[in-house]
Order: C-alpha cells, then sequence, then structure tokens
C-alpha cells in the first residue's frame, strides 16, 4: 500500500506506505489497535482466488501535508517493483547451481466499494 502526494501537474511524492503479505493476515486482536493492526506472521493462511479477504494494512505514520489543490492517492498493488523482485527464489547453499527465479503470475486486487464491507482508508484526527 502506497499513500502519495498527486500534484496538479500529476507528478507524484510517495507520503508513506505499508505492507502485507496477504497469507500473514491473521490479527492479534489484543495487540491490534484501530489504524495499527498486529499480525502475529505465525499461521499463513492461503488465498481462494476469486474470494473476498478483508486486509487491514498499516500505513506508517508520517508528518506530511497536502498543498492546496494536490490530491491524495492510495496505491494498492501485489508487488513493490523495484524494491522487491516479482519472483520466487528457491535457492540450497549446497547446489547454488540449481537455484531457480519464478516470476510470480499477475494478481487482481479489488476494492469494494459501498455495500456492507467497504474498502476504506483510515486517516487519524490531527491531534497539535
Amino acid at each position: 500500500v502506497k499513500l502519495a502526494d498527486v500534484a496538479p501537474d500529476g507528478s507524484e511524492t510517495i507520503i508513506s506506505n505499508g505492507y502485507l503479505r496477504a497469507s500473514h493476515r491473521e490479527l492479534d486482536a489484543e495487540r491490534s489497535r484501530e489504524g495499527v493492526p498486529y499480525h502475529t506472521h505465525t499461521n499463513p493462511t492461503a488465498i481462494t482466488p476469486g474470494e473476498f479477504i478483508a486486509y487491514e494494512i498499516e500505513i506508517w505514520p508520517a508528518a506530511y501535508q497536502l498543498a492546496a489543490g494536490h490530491r491524495l492517492q492510495l496505491r494498492l498493488t501485489s508487488f513493490d517493483v523495484p524494491t522487491h523482485a516479482p519472483a520466487s527464489i528457491s535457492f540450497d547453499p549446497d547446489q547454488p547451481g540449481a537455484t531457480q527465479i519464478t516470476p510470480l503470475l499477475p494478481a487482481m486486487n479489488q476494492v469494494s466499494e459501498g455495500g456492507v464491507d467497504p474498502s476504506y482508508l483510515l486517516i487519524p484526527a490531527y491531534q497539535p
């Protein structure tokens, strides 16, 4: 998840971001707070294509003010290129020549608009 400032000319500045491996979406309800989910990363759960799954992804706090005429953009992605390669790497230290890099298939992310469980971005209130 990337949060960006989009200027009137279309140029973008990344304000902040957050990450979550989709299979690691399980939350610890006692350690989570509104806007600050706590993922256990102890019980990876496969994703079923076509099934609606709710994800809570923290976007790291940043002190930032949008200039007049600028827009806030929320970008949901399945890859973080160029930071992380969109591939799976199999490596055996005993057989480095057998290393395999398998490109990952593109994912389709669906955002729910309206209805019983709409997608949303929580922006905490400014507290001076």
